[in-house]
Parts: C-alpha cells; structure tokens; sequence
C-alpha cells in the first residue's frame, strides 16, 4: 500500500492511466484487457497483493 500511494502521489498510476485510456481508447473491452496485462505485468514482480493495490489507483484514474 505504501509503494500504491507513492507511485500515485508521484504521478506514475495517471501516467499509466493516461496511457491504458490513450491505447485503449472508448472500447470497454480493450481498457479492461490494458488493465489486466498492467496488473499481470506488475504481478510478476511482485506479490499479488501488492501488485492488487497498485491496480486501485488506475483504476480510480481511468474512471475519471
């Protein structure tokens, strides 16, 4: 959760916010997909319960 709120404060999640909307575009389907290759990436380097709290503030920026 510390590593979350670091990388949000810091701008990194609306830079990949930005870039998962840019790529993805309006297609509900394609979001959810950039979001998930995101989330798995993130998870492959870390454990899944950090890589689930990373995932929180994309997803509060996207929805924005």
């Amino acid at each position: 959760m510390i590593l979350a709120g670091g990388l949000d404060k810091t701008g990194v999640m609306e830079r990949v916010a930005w870039a998962i909307l840019h790529y993805g575009g309006k297609i509900e389907k394609q979001i959810v997909s950039l979001v998930s290759g995101t989330v798995a990436l993130v998870s492959s380097c870390m454990q899944n319960v950090g890589a689930a709290a990373l995932r929180t503030p994309i997803g509060g920026n996207t929805a924005k």
